[in-house]
């Protein structure tokens, strides 16, 4: 009898069996192709564990709840078996089946290179007994917490989830699991033993309870044969609509139909609503209330799941198990009524358990885990976003689990194709997410394309004909779902970005190249040679915590390279890359080691004013403020960058020189006079235009070059590090034609907005004083032209779902960062000199005013600050004694409040700094949000030499 029984169970349970070993198998080979280093770690045997586990709890479940559910219980009990052969024969069943797909998943997993990690010289950190018992103690613990539930429960589905969370939660495997990922310092987790004796009562109620709810003796006589109407009645079975023939004689549809389906429903709905809560919200409430209190939302997001898992489940599938839907077509009730009233009744529970488990996990955490500072400085966008991600992540198992509702009649094959299916869409959503392939507003539609697909085969599911009919439907539905979702979402990374007019391309990206400069009239040249020897010489620079505070103990070995490097900086061509033929993929080729020629000559400057020349050290500073424009203009940003480090090197060097007790009147008004023939600073904005002009380059290239640019360009620094396969596919992606094309208009967009924010007055751009929300790109606006624009959130949504863009387009924030403060310090700069020549030109005595240098004939006008609007002068004040920054420790943007001193009976000459208020020089500010001003505090009664 037990061996019929076994051969009963497989007929029902080996389409189970074989469904999960063959997913089984695509994830370990998904796992070998894209994920080798988790071979390394037994990765494999973890897999084939988990596809088993999950046999097993689908297995165990079916025994008795599946029975139960498909009626088929009553024939068990007329068989000349006892229930204690029915229990012994199904239970061993399970395990043995569970225990021959771990074996053959074990196996399979050998075949890889590896799969096996006792093979290996390294070893493995666990011996294969251990292994060996680690898989059997779960398998018993899965299989006694299924067999448990189904004999309790009638409903197989809620049993299976049941069976699921009691396993969870009394297995040291999945309670050691939650804590490491929820991170809690201290989780409580059951010893193994404590385990095994929950597994062995688990499996003593299951025996006793299946026991107990046996039928009673046979009676002597046989109660009377039930009619057909009352069978169809109670049994809940109709007659096909096709022999009843009345779904054409007798259509019914509108208000009454839909309230009575709905009443229907809503029965449905009242009987599995308190299990729906159960789990959704008594359960992780008591986890938390019980446990050490330190997890994070994992176990409520992973319930709420199940429950919207359950919810589609039950949706369709109440109506499947019991074949009533063809009582419904036999009454002409029209599909489209049916399929809308039974997801609209059915989606109030879901709503229900969601807001419940949200406001007592709100309540219970008091919200530490969210980040509520983050959100509240989040653009609007950011709103819409999280809450279409959510809509979405909680309508996919729904959604899955309603067309297997529909599709298959078994409760259990139901439930077992709508996890797995649930797993493969998370597989394949989560990783191109993830990888910033897909933005997450739009993962709504995968969850919404499969309604569709169901909403479209509601004829098919309800009148339940015979026939290869209504899977070739099923099927064709489904290959056009995919179909469309994916032209969808090709057409939304490729087309759906806003693009520039005609007339605002052409005037926004106008540029004209420096004509081509021979290599003995090139700057470059000498620039190279000098980094080759530096290189050669092995410097590595040598700044002391700022960029500008240098030591000289390596430089000193380096000075004989200072002529070449100021030769190269009065030459008055210097072209370092040709940028009509560069791309972004370029990188930083062809640019030589800028930063530290640019540290000799201040090394240099430096110490021929500690040795008292100070006109040698003007020198170097007007070479340093020379280098800086020649790596400025039409260079791209990374160069243009660089020089505005070298601009604000030669500032900061220029203001401690002009501050130097030893200046003289003269001394001072020849370096001002020096300092204004200076060439002003090219337009911010033409790098910009270059990197424009890069950009189009690479869209011309051909379809091969531009695939082996990306990997080579996006592959790991260290060129002997192969990239993993995954990457590789992951590169592959990123040249297919569609991000190709994104990548093109995303860069010309950004760029455009960048150039339009360039040409500004920082007082009147949308330059921020902080990064935005999502911590890399600084939010603008674009003027596409004809009244239209994208605002600053859209442009961070393009940016932050656009991978190749975010490698390959100059970060803005960091390059006008210091245009704006350059510019400001250049501005500070005039003004100190003319400070200083008042000063020895009055006995040391500064003046009370700034405009008493455009009186004494100083300065012919004062300069404003570019951070007031309308445009105000400098602040000038007597300082309080406040402590401030001295200006051989002034920084703007990394400013180190322990080096401020008192300013005692110092003038202070003061810009209003990023934050663009007027704090009378009480606090230094600085770039990132640091409120407080620009201050540049000055010596009084500092008399000149004689």
């Amino acid at each position: 009898m037990v061996a019929r029984l076994w051969w009963k169970d497989a007929r029902q349970l080996l389409p189970i069996w074989a469904i999960v070993a063959l997913v089984g198998l695509l994830m370990q080979g998904l796992v070998v192709r894209y994920l080798p280093d988790m071979i390394l770690d037994g990765g494999l045997l973890a897999m084939a564990l988990f596809w088993a586990s999950l046999y097993a709890c689908l297995a165990a479940v079916a025994a008795f709840a599946g029975e139960r559910e498909f009626r088929t219980m009553t024939l068990l009990d007329t068989l000349p078996a006892t229930r204690r052969e029915i229990w012994l024969a199904k239970s061993s069943f399970a395990l043995a089946t569970a225990a021959a797909l771990a074996l053959f998943l074990f196996l399979c997993a050998g075949l890889a290179e590896g799969g096996w990690p006792w093979l290996r010289r390294s070893g493995f950190p666990y011996s294969p007994s251990t292994a060996l018992g680690t898989g059997i103690f779960v398998l018993v613990v899965v299989v006694s917490n299924g067999l448990f539930w189904s004999s309790w429960m009638k409903n197989v589905l809620l049993a299976a989830t049941m069976a699921i969370l009691t396993t969870f939660l009394t297995s040291p495997v999945g309670v050691a699991f939650a804590a490491e990922y929820t991170g809690a310092s201290r989780p409580g987790t059951l010893p193994i033993a404590a385990s095994l004796a929950v597994a062995a009562l688990l499996t003593a109620g299951s025996y006793l309870a299946f026991l107990r709810s046996g039928p009673p003796a046979r009676p002597l006589v046989a109660a009377p044969e039930r009619s057909r109407r009352v069978r169809l009645a109670t049994a809940g079975e109709a007659p096909r609509a096709d022999d009843a023939g009345l779904a054409a004689a007798r259509p019914a549809w509108g208000r009454s139909a839909a309230l009575r389906i709905a009443w229907q429903a809503f029965r449905e709905v009242r009987s599995v609503t308190p299990w729906l809560v159960l789990i959704g919200v008594v359960i992780p409430g008591a986890y938390w209330f019980f446990s050490v209190g330190d997890e994070g939302p994992a176990l409520w997001v992973g319930n709420a799941g199940l429950v919207a898992l359950l919810v589609g489940l039950n949706m369709f599938g109440m109506e499947t198990r019991a074949g009533t839907q063809r009582l419904l077509a036999g009454h002409g009730v029209r599909p489209g009524v049916v399929w809308l009233v039974r997801l609209i009744v059915w989606l109030l529970p879901l709503c229900a358990v969601l807001t419940l488990g949200a406001a007592l996990y709100l309540w219970l955490t008091a919200g530490r885990h969210i980040p509520w500072a983050s959100f509240a400085e989040a653009p609007r966008g950011m709103y819409t976003t999280a809450f279409l991600s959510f809509l979405g992540a909680y309508l996919a198992p729904l959604a899955v689990g309603a067309l297997s509702g529909m599709v298959f009649r078994r409760g259990i094959m139901a439930g077992a194709v709508a996890v797995l299916g649930s797993i493969l869409l998370a597989v394949v959503v989560v990783g191109p997410t993830a990888g910033l392939l897909v933005n997450p507003r739009y993962l709504i539609v995968v969850p919404l394309a499969i309604l569709a697909v169901g909403f479209l085969w509601r004829w098919d599911w309800l009148l339940d004909r015979p026939g290869l009919g209504r899977w070739a439907r099923l099927i064709a539905l489904g290959l056009g779902a995919c179909v469309l979702v994916f032209a969808g979402y090709v057409a939304e990374r490729a087309w759906n970005i806003p693009t520039l007019t005609p007339e605002v391309d052409s005037q926004t990206f106008a540029i004209k190249l420096p004509a081509e400069v021979p290599p003995a009239e090139n700057a470059a040249e000498l620039y190279q040679e000098s980094s080759r020897a530096l290189r050669m010489r092995g410097m590595t620079g040598a700044v002391d915590g700022q960029d500008k505070k240098m030591s000289s103990g390596l430089l000193n070995e380096d000075a004989d390279l200072l002529p070449f490097v100021r030769r190269a900086t009065a030459m008055t061509s210097c072209r370092f890359v040709e940028a009509g033929r560069r791309t972004p993929f370029s990188g930083f080729s062809g640019f030589p080691d800028m930063y530290n020629l640019r540290m000799l000559l201040a090394d240099s400057a430096k110490k021929r004013r500690s040795n008292g020349d100070l006109k040698g050290a003007w020198e170097d500073i007007l070479a340093v403020f020379r280098m800086a424009r020649q790596q400025s203009g039409a260079v791209p940003v990374f160069i243009a960058e660089s020089g505005q480090q070298a601009e604000g090197t030669a500032l900061w060097l220029a203001w401690n020189w002009a501050a130097d007790a030893g200046q003289t009147a003269d001394s001072l008004q020849a370096a001002l006079d020096e300092f204004q023939k200076l060439p002003p600073m090219p337009s911010p904005a033409d790098p910009y235009r270059v990197e424009a002009l890069m950009a189009r380059n690479a869209e011309q290239l051909p379809r091969s070059d531009y695939a082996d640019k990306v990997q080579e360009f996006m592959a790991s620094p260290n060129a002997k590090e192969r990239p993993s396969p995954l990457k590789s596919l992951y590169l592959d992606v990123l040249a297919t034609p569609w991000e190709r094309s994104r990548m093109s208009r995303v860069s010309r967009l950004y760029l455009a907005a960048a150039i339009q924010d360039a040409v500004r007055p920082v007082a009147q751009s949308e330059r921020a004083a902080r990064r935005n929300f999502l911590g890399r790109w600084r939010a603008l606006d674009a003027w596409t032209g004809e009244g239209g624009g994208v605002t600053a959130a859209e442009m961070d949504e393009l940016l932050n779902s656009s991978p190749l863009a975010q490698q390959m387009l100059p970060i803005s924030f960091r390059y006008m960062m210091k245009v704006d403060s350059n510019e400001a310090s250049r501005r500070a700069l005039v003004q100190i000199l003319g400070l200083r020549i008042y000063q020895a030109r009055h006995d040391g005595k500064l003046p009370e005013a700034l405009d008493e240098l455009v009186k004494v004939g100083i300065l012919h006008a004062l300069p404003t600050d570019p951070f007031t609007s309308p445009s105000r002068p400098f602040g000038y004040l007597p300082s309080a004694g406040q402590r401030l920054l001295p200006l051989e420790d002034l920084d703007f943007f990394n400013p180190q409040k322990e080096s401020a001193r008192p300013t005692v009976g110092d003038r202070l000459l003061y810009s209003v700094g990023w934050d663009f208020r007027d704090d009378k020089a009480q606090s230094n500010g600085a770039w990132g949000g640091i409120p407080g001003d620009l201050i540049f505090p000055l010596a009084d009664n500092v008399r000149p030499p004689k």
